[in-house]
């Protein structure tokens, strides 16, 4: 809202009318106990039994009286802090004087202005909104935003409207402090707690560890139920809710874009008010300082953020603070997420550090895991689909088909299903009880809408992960769904919305677990290439010919389709029929054939769009050897046939060895040879140049069709995403990676943005209608 100037005088600062948004880059108060934390007392006099702030922090640069006196540098998990002083050692450090800072009328006139335009707003939102809803509330987590909206909607909303705690079972135990402490004083409001039915490290074996993208803890343990408790306290399983929530536009572009009403966001039935959204944190505390509200003792620690003991969105310094404060609590969920994990650590410092590099943070898929659920293989015999898995529970199955219309039961292993636009399914089963194999066709011999088919396949994936999570009650508009434990549907109530099968593929739990590899999908086209593989002669022959590259004498007949297959998927050309040429072709011609960026882009190119070189890349780690007969067992248990694997394994070799990507200094793949026979690979760590990098970063968007990223979630390749990140491909660092990309943004801002600051680790490519492509950064390399 208003910006700021500190304010030596007091230590902390003044309010202007000035218009600055300060997004991601907010100001805290630093409290004794996070300076003896860092270990700052060592260098840095101040008393150590202070309970007023002493100094503020920006991101990780501390700031004393307007100015700047240390930052830390290095702050990943795991790692030494390595604060750079730049003040005198022995520099004495005085409080901040709260409360002359308070006193100041330039900042009583603006705060008073500022809250009362706020009550006004929150009286305006509840008589719009609230009025016409079965039930308001206000959302609390225990931070310091949510504090902040409960004290002003106290002051202005009914007491009947109740304050609700989404209990995930995995709060810092400061939170639940809090939690005690803030129903004290407000004794006449109403307070409810929303606990999933099952333990969150009961989930964590379940489901799998939450990660970057697969955050079925959030709607597991936050989200499905509070609605399910409001829905029991409104009596109406239809319940309109409106929850008045903490959000704040500060906290990340996306959110800056929020107007302060959100209908149906994040469930169809409630609307969000979010009053505060555009106060900033230097109000918000002066507010928490004027009204003495209590803070969460974690935000005296250091922490930015208040969330989850191990959560997947945490900062390294974070995680890292939480397992020093709270080891105990923090090894609970390390021990389940180990537990899940089908990897072998040598030796239990191995496991110390995994789970402190967050690599389990960016998985995808069920991949790494010991419990999985196979994909069910689909195949297609004219208008008649199949569907096989193992073991589906039918009476599960006949459960999950109700949403989608009226079921006629033929007998045991037969039966229609009459949907929605007028089809009748005809759906076969091969057993009563436990089905391998069901066959999908039309009553009347026609083709079966996409859309038919693909929600036959969801209820046979929440068949096989449904554990009553109560995701899909949640959702139920007429309380249609019940669990005791299995799963029953109510066809008196179902409407056919089809609400319940909204979530990715269907099941939170099936999409955590699943796994490509019962199935060829992760090896289709690997074996394409005829044997053969992507040289810089090949590259070198496409510049001579041009157009004329079909029909070149200059390779044998054999090899013209794969290497226009090639070409292409390295992105040379965009068109295999027409052969037209793209500008990384005109890079190769001004800087050479074997160039080395030239050859990191190509190998980004095809981590991407090669499903060779992607199966690789997903399949292999940094620094570990990978023998031959490594890769054919590989092949054999992803089901590929004997021809498949010897024709792709020889077409991988030659790609290595033929090109720079095996050869020189920055080759990315080591190889162990005897005589000319490859006998093994190892993808070796490297840093590609800013602009190769920017490259690939926009290969990486397109193939998945997004612009924005999190660090975390490109740390590692998965087989079942759509994109291969450059950290994966490349074996980089996440550091490293922040380095450059804060580099590439500040040079290149047209390209890119990045967010590497409170609690935030996002990359955003600058696409979409008069965006940037990846052809654009060979442009720009080209200096067009």
């Amino acid at each position: 809202m208003y910006s700021f100037d500190w304010n030596p005088k007091t230590g902390g600062y003044v309010l202007n009318t000035k218009s600055e948004k300060r997004i991601a880059n907010e100001i805290r108060p630093v409290f004794a106990e996070e300076l003896k934390l860092v270990g700052f007392d060592a260098y840095f006099k101040f008393d150590e039994s202070e309970t007023r702030p002493i100094c503020w922090a920006r991101q990780n640069v501390y700031i004393h009286k307007g100015e700047e006196i240390a930052r830390l540098e290095k702050t990943q998990y795991g790692k030494p802090l390595n604060p750079i002083f730049l003040a005198k050692r022995n520099y004495r450090l005085t409080p901040v004087d709260v409360e002359a800072m308070l006193a100041d009328e330039r900042n009583r006139s603006l705060m008073d202005a500022l809250v009362a335009d706020t009550l006004k707003r929150l009286k305006e939102m509840f008589d719009e909104y609230a009025r016409s809803c079965d039930i308001a509330y206000i959302g609390f987590s225990g931070g310091k935003d949510s504090v902040t909206l409960l004290d002003l909607c106290h002051r202005a909303l009914p007491l009947s409207v109740p304050i609700v705690f989404s209990d995930t079972d995995m709060e810092l135990p400061d939170t639940y402090a809090m939690w005690e402490a803030i129903q004290s004083r407000y004794p006449d409001r109403p307070f409810h707690r929303a606990r999933a039915t099952a333990p969150a490290l009961e989930n964590w074996r379940r489901f799998g560890p939450p990660s970057q993208t697969l955050r079925w803890c959030c709607s597991v343990h936050k989200s499905a139920p509070a609605i399910l408790l409001l829905k029991e306290l409104s009596g109406n399983p239809s319940a309109r809710m409106v929850a008045f929530v903490g959000v704040r536009g500060e906290e990340s572009l996306r959110r800056s874009g929020y107007e302060d009403i959100g209908i149906g966001e994040k469930n169809s039935n409630q609307i969000n008010a979010m009053p505060i959204l555009n106060w900033s944190a230097h109000e918000l505390w002066f507010y928490t300082f004027a009204e003495k509200l209590p803070i969460n003792r974690a935000y005296k620690l250091g922490y930015t953020r208040v969330g989850c003991l191990l959560c997947p969105l945490a900062t390294p310094r974070q995680a890292e603070t939480s397992a020093m404060l709270y080891p105990k609590e923090v090894g609970r969920f390390k021990k389940a997420l180990l537990s899940t994990l089908a990897k072998d650590f040598p030796t239990e410092q191995d496991e110390l550090d995994f789970v402190a590099e967050g690599g389990w943070r960016a998985r995808r898929s069920g991949l790494s895991l010991k419990s999985v659920i196979p994909i069910p293989g689909r195949k297609k015999d004219g208008d008649t689909v199949s569907f096989t898995a193992d073991n589906i529970p039918v009476a599960r199955f006949r459960e999950w088909l109700k949403p989608l219309g009226s079921i006629i039961n033929a007998d045991e292993t037969h039966l229609f299903v009459h949907v929605a636009d007028g089809e009748t399914l005809d759906i076969a089963l091969d057993d009563p009880e436990t089905c391998r194999e069901l066959r999908v066709s039309r009553n009347d011999g026609g083709r079966i809408a996409p859309k038919w088919e693909k929600l036959v396949r969801y209820a046979i994936q929440k068949s096989l992960g449904c554990i009553g999570c109560r995701e899909c009650r949640a959702e139920c508009p007429r309380d249609a769904i019940s669990f005791s434990p299995e799963v029953s549907i109510d066809s008196g109530k179902c409407i056919h919305c089809l609400r319940c099968f909204g979530m990715d593929e269907g099941c939170l739990r099936f999409y955590s677990i699943r796994y490509a590899g019962g199935s060829t999908m992760s090896i289709t086209g690997i074996n394409k290439y005829m044997n053969f593989a992507l040289e810089p002669t090949w590259i070198a022959i496409l510049l001579d010919e041009r157009e004329a590259m079909r029909s070149t004498q200059a390779l044998g007949s054999r090899k013209i389709p794969s290497a226009i297959t090639w070409l292409r998927e390295a992105g040379f050309i965009t068109d295999s029929s027409g052969i037209r040429l793209t500008p990384l072709a005109s890079l190769a011609e001004r800087d050479g054939v074997e160039s080395a960026h030239l050859w990191d882009m190509i190998w980004m190119r095809l981590a991407n769009m090669s499903p060779l070189v992607k199966w690789y890349v997903c399949n292999t780690s940094i620094g570990e050897w990978t023998k031959g007969e490594q890769f054919q067992k590989m092949l054999e248990v992803e089901g590929a046939t004997p021809a498949t694997r010897k024709g792709a394994l020889t077409s991988l070799y030659a790609l290595i060895k033929n090109s720079p990507i095996g050869r020189g200094d920055s080759a990315v793949v080591a190889m162990e040879t005897k005589g000319r026979q490859v006998t093994a690979l190892m993808r070796r760590a490297h840093e590609p140049d800013d602009l190769a990098l920017l490259y690939g970063l926009f290969v990486m968007a397109e193939a998945a069709d997004r612009s924005v990223f999190s660090v975390t979630a490109m740390m590692t390749a998965d087989a079942t995403a759509p994109f291969v990140s450059p950290l994966a491909a490349f074996g980089m660092g996440p550091e490293a990676f922040k380095r450059a990309a804060s580099g590439l943004s500040y040079n290149h801002p047209d390209f890119l943005s990045v967010r590497f600051a409170q609690g935030l680790d996002e990359v955003e490519l600058k696409r979409g209608e008069g965006g940037k492509t990846s052809q654009d950064v060979v442009k720009l390399m080209l200096g067009d």
